[in-house]
């Protein structure tokens, strides 16, 4: 993790509690049955039991979107983003490297989905995943 991003919203190595909030419930459904996958960088990732639904836990409060989102360090690395995205044909992003984006397909080829599957990426920052 960049040592930017801790100085931004951690505090003595974990999420700083003015800028995340732990949610007890999916953020979809509102379920209480979440399973835990796995945790990096101080930050769980949840599957929910009912919905399926994945996210990040704990999350960004609006003060901590707000102080993350208008950082300088993420708007260069948008910058950067856009222009490789742009300019070349292999693409990978800064969050999103080919080891990861090589994971994530994976994880999408061993489901049985339907032909007119729809895919939302939510905080999907520069939409590296769709490209």
């Amino acid at each position: 993790m960049s040592e930017t991003i801790k100085e931004l919203l951690f505090k003595n190595g974990q999420p700083d509690g003015a800028y995340f909030f732990f949610a007890d419930t999916c953020p979809l459904c509102d379920s209480k049955r979440l399973k835990k996958l796995f945790r990096q960088w101080g930050i769980g990732y949840f599957r929910c039991k009912e919905c399926e639904f994945v996210f990040s836990n704990p999350r960004l409060t609006d003060k901590g979107a707000y102080r993350w989102y208008n950082s300088d360090y993420y708007n260069a690395a948008m910058e950067t983003e856009h222009y490789i995205a742009e300019n070349y044909t292999k693409y990978y992003s800064i969050s999103l490297n080919e080891y990861h984006f090589k994971k994530a397909i994976r994880l999408f080829k061993g489901r049985d989905f339907p032909r007119n599957v729809s895919i939302a990426d939510l905080g999907c920052g520069s939409g590296a995943i769709l490209h």
